[in-house]
């Protein structure tokens, strides 16, 4: 089952809550498609799934085990480089859209604090989990997507490092918290009767 704007907006607010100011501590890609993060807080150990699959994208806490590769894939390494020891200043959901962006701080080379966002996009078969710098430049993603030739859609973002990041484009869909009760009222009484 997909993971739906309205469930994901819940999700993310109980990440909030819980990973606020938590410390990276481990960080791993037990499968192509997914980075489990282990996180501290003051009082207790938390294991992060960020899963980029295309039919069950999502975001969650788990205590489920999982078997790590010998040796870790790039995208691992990378985050690791970027993120081990940072900690989490806000977890935020793109209204109405299935986004999550974790703000991070962290250490770079020279040992500065550094501003990084990791972003999950949970949208389907085009999900996706990029790591940006402070500016919104890409610096990697899962899936990379370099070129809108065969894809059928002419509007599809490119994804690579080094270009700034830019939202999904928003579905055309109303949006109910922007509706007054007598307008959502009409809406459902029109929907078809199986909706």
């Amino acid at each position: 089952m997909s993971l739906d704007a309205a469930t994901l907006a819940l999700v993310a607010g109980e990440l909030k809550n819980t990973l606020l100011d938590a410390k990276i501590d481990k960080i791993f890609e037990p499968t192509r498609d997914e980075v489990l993060m282990t996180l501290r807080t003051r009082t207790e150990t938390h294991r992060l799934l960020l899963s980029a699959r295309s039919g069950s994208a999502r975001v969650c806490l788990t205590k489920e085990s999982f078997e790590n590769p010998l040796t870790p894939p790039g995208f691992c390494m990378l985050l690791r480089k970027h993120l081990a020891g940072g900690r989490v200043l806000s977890v935020e959901q793109t209204h109405l859209e299935r986004v999550v962006t974790f703000t991070l701080e962290a250490l770079n080379e020279l040992g500065d604090r550094v501003e990084r966002k990791l972003v999950l996009e949970a949208i389907g078969r085009r999900s996706n989990l990029l790591l940006l710098d402070g500016d919104g430049r890409i610096l990697d993603c899962l899936r990379r997507v370099d070129s809108n030739l065969g894809s059928g859609s002419a509007n599809q973002r490119m994804l690579l490092p080094g270009m700034f990041y830019r939202l999904p484009q928003p579905q055309d869909k109303l949006d109910p918290t922007a509706q007054d009760r007598a307008a959502l009222e009409e809406l459902l009484a029109q929907a078809p009767e199986e909706a």
